[in-house]
């Protein structure tokens, strides 16, 4: 009786733990992501390494997004040999600016030019705030989760997703091995 108890225990776990897979799948299922930005530091070819570093990636700031200073930079404001570096690693200025940067080396004016405004005015963000001249929206200190079914919309359309937006630790995702992806 306690085998079969146990054995159902683990049965659930499993469950629950594969439930998580999918779900984080299908958030991320929109996006056709660098591949190699989602491996953990440690498990990063030597060829992609000198890249990385060169864009002043620690292990740290590897494996936790949003962390470098570096990604708060649009791909057009990088050194040649940044750029190069990024190049390297499978980004185009398109996938730097959506992916690691969220747009947010961009000014407003930028923004409204490219029609990325509205993806964070639907949080909150104007001209003013975005500039820094006013407070920043109350959403920017949310989670993910506080944010509504819209507002989730808007950040999945400027490559944001629930791990990304909430600064989850690479190291924290579940990873499906037999593929290679979250």
């Amino acid at each position: 009786m306690l085998l079969l108890l146990s054995l159902a225990a683990m049965t659930s776990a499993a469950s629950a733990t594969y439930q998580a897979h999918q779900d984080l799948r299908r958030r991320m299922q929109p996006y056709v992501w660098v591949n190699s930005r989602f491996n953990w530091f440690s498990e990063l070819k030597n060829e992609q390494m000198d890249p990385v570093l060169e864009l002043g990636y620690t292990e740290d700031t590897w494996n936790l997004i949003g962390s470098n200073p570096i990604e708060n930079v649009a791909f057009s404001e990088l050194d040649p040999d940044q750029q190069a570096a990024a190049s390297s690693l499978g980004y185009t200025e398109d996938k730097w600016d959506c992916e690691t940067n969220h747009y947010t080396g961009y000014d407003w004016s930028e923004l409204e030019e490219y029609g990325l405004d509205k993806h964070w005015e639907a949080l909150g963000w104007s001209k003013c705030s975005w500039d820094r001249g006013c407070e920043a929206p109350a959403t920017a200190a949310m989670e993910w989760q506080e944010l509504d079914g819209s507002q989730q919309k808007a950040m999945e359309e400027v490559c944001y997703f629930q791990e990304s937006w909430d600064g989850v630790s690479l190291v924290e995702w579940i990873w499906d091995d037999d593929v290679g992806t979250p």
